[in-house]
C-alpha cells in the first residue's frame, strides 16, 4: 500500500495530497505518536473527546505535528467531517468504569440479554441476565478476579451458587481480568498496523442517532463500532464470531456509558442474607491432559455417549441433541439457579475450558490431532486424540474408552494416513 493511502486510511478516509519523497516518514512520525497517546490508559476519558484529546501531552504533539506537515506537504481534508479511528477508540482504551447492555444471539435462535453490564477497573464486573424463553427470570452473575471469587444469584428464589477459584499463581492472567482487554488488544493493534483489517464504514444513523463506524476484521471475528457523530463517543458495538472462531453467534453491546460513578458495594461477592448457597470450585492450576480426560468423560455423559466436535471450541450450546436426552434435560436451556442442569452446564463449561485451554497451549511441535467428532465413547483400539509431550519421542494417546497411552511415532502415523481420519 502507498503511504499516501496510509495516511488516508489512518486519518478516517480524508482526502490527502502528498509529495512521495516526504510523505513517508510523515506518516510514520504521525502514526507513532497517536499510537503512544492511545496506549496511555491512565488518563480518564472526558465527556467531550476535544477537552480528552488537548489534556494528553502526546496527542497535542502528534496533532501538532500534522498542523506542520499539512503546511509542508498539503495534508488536506483531517478533520473534515472524517472522525479519526483514535478519535472514537480512545474512550474504549481509557474506561476505568463502564455499563452496557448486551445481547447476544446463538446460532439456534437463543437470546440472552445483559439488561446492564458493569465494569470497574481492574477486574470487577457484574451482569443482570435474561434470556428469550424466560424474560421473567433474572439471574445476576458478580465477579470480583482480583479476589478470584464469583457470585450467581437468583433474587426470586433467593438461589446463589458461589464460585472460588482455587489452585492461583502469583500472578494474575491479563486477558481475564478486564472486561475489555479483548477488544483493547484487538484495537491498540490495529491502531499499530492500520493498513490490516480496519474498514472505515462512513456515516449512518442507529435509533436516530447519526453515527460513523469502523469495522475491525480478525479471521471469522468482526468488530464493528459506531460512534455518535456529535461526542465521537462508541454508541454502539457489535461483534460476530464464525464457525472456526467457535460456535456462530453475534453480540451487540448499547447503552453504553464510560466512567460512570458506581457503588463497589454493588460488586460484593459475599453470599447475601437469606439465600440458599451451593459452591463451586474452579481450578486454576495450569491444565493437564487429565483435564482433557475429564471434560471428554463429563462431556460424553451428558451427550449420550457423543464425544464433542472439537476440543478448543466445544462448547454445550454446539450439541442441540443434549438437550434431548434423558440424562440432562433443559441442560442447554436451563436459567434458573435452582435446576440442577444448571449447576450441571456451569461444570462442562468449566472442565471444557479447562480442556480447551490444554490443547490451545500445546506447541506446534507437538503435533496434536483431535478426530473424536463422529465416534462414541466405547472402542479401546479408537483413537481420538493424540499429541507430543515436550522431550518425548513417544506420543499420548487418549482412546475412545478414554484410556490414555503412550504409542510409538510410526503408530501415531498409522492412525493419521488411515482412510478413515
Amino acid at each position: 500500500m502507498m503511504s499516501v493511502d496510509k495516511i488516508r486510511r489512518f486519518f478516517g478516509g480524508a482526502k490527502v495530497t502528498t509529495m512521495p519523497q516526504r510523505d513517508e516518514a510523515v506518516f510514520e512520525e504521525i502514526k507513532t505518536a497517536f499510537t503512544e497517546a492511545v496506549k496511555s490508559r491512565t488518563a480518564l476519558c472526558r465527556q467531550s473527546t476535544g477537552r480528552w484529546i488537548m489534556k494528553s501531552p502526546i496527542v497535542r504533539v502528534a496533532i501538532a505535528a500534522a498542523v506542520v506537515v499539512t503546511a509542508a506537504i498539503g495534508l488536506h481534508g483531517i478533520g473534515g467531517g472524517t472522525p479519526a479511528f483514535a478519535d472514537i477508540v480512545g474512550p474504549i482504551l481509557a474506561a476505568q468504569t463502564a455499563v452496557f447492555k448486551v445481547i447476544t444471539t446463538t446460532s439456534d435462535g437463543q437470546v440472552f440479554t445483559i439488561e446492564e453490564g458493569q465494569f470497574m477497573h481492574p477486574g470487577l464486573a457484574r451482569y443482570t441476565l435474561r434470556t428469550g424463553d424466560k424474560p421473567d427470570i433474572e439471574t445476576i452473575t458478580i465477579r470480583d478476579y482480583v479476589k478470584g471469587k464469583s457470585l450467581a444469584l437468583s433474587p426470586s428464589d433467593k438461589v446463589a451458587i458461589a464460585f472460588e477459584m482455587t489452585n492461583r499463581s502469583g500472578e494474575l492472567d491479563p486477558r481475564r481480568i478486564n472486561a475489555f482487554k479483548e477488544l483493547r488488544d484487538r484495537i491498540v493493534a490495529a491502531q499499530e498496523n492500520p493498513d490490516d483489517g480496519v474498514r472505515y464504514l462512513g456515516e449512518s444513523q442507529i435509533k436516530g442517532r447519526k453515527v460513523v463506524g469502523y469495522r475491525l476484521a480478525e479471521g471469522h471475528r468482526r468488530t464493528t463500532i459506531w460512534a455518535d457523530m456529535d461526542t465521537l463517543l462508541p454508541f454502539q458495538i457489535e461483534h460476530s464470531r464464525g464457525h472456526s472462531g467457535g460456535p456462530p453467534k453475534t453480540e451487540t453491546m448499547t447503552d453504553i456509558r464510560f466512567n460512570v460513578p458506581l457503588n463497589p458495594a454493588d460488586f460484593d461477592t459475599r453470599v447475601p442474607p437469606g439465600y440458599t448457597v451451593e459452591v463451586m470450585q474452579m481450578d486454576e492450576s495450569p491444565p493437564t491432559e487429565a483435564d482433557v480426560v475429564e471434560m471428554l468423560q463429563i462431556w460424553t455423559e451428558a451427550a449420550a455417549g457423543a464425544f464433542p466436535a472439537s476440543l478448543t471450541r466445544a462448547r454445550v450450546e454446539d450439541l442441540k441433541h443434549i438437550a434431548a436426552t434423558d440424562k440432562s434435560p433443559g441442560l442447554i436451556s436451563a436459567s434458573d439457579l435452582r435446576d440442577p442442569a444448571y449447576r450441571r452446564r456451569m461444570q462442562i463449561r468449566m472442565k471444557t475450558w479447562r480442556a480447551s485451554r490444554f490443547v490451545r497451549n500445546l506447541p506446534e511441535e507437538a503435533q496434536w490431532r483431535y478426530v473424536g467428532a463422529d465416534t462414541s465413547l466405547g472402542d479401546a483400539d479408537t483413537p481420538i486424540f493424540w499429541y507430543r509431550p515436550e522431550g518425548s519421542e513417544a506420543y499420548r494417546v487418549i482412546y475412545a474408552d478414554l484410556s490414555l497411552r503412550d504409542v510409538a511415532p510410526e503408530a501415531v502415523a498409522a492412525f493419521r494416513d488411515s482412510p478413515d481420519r
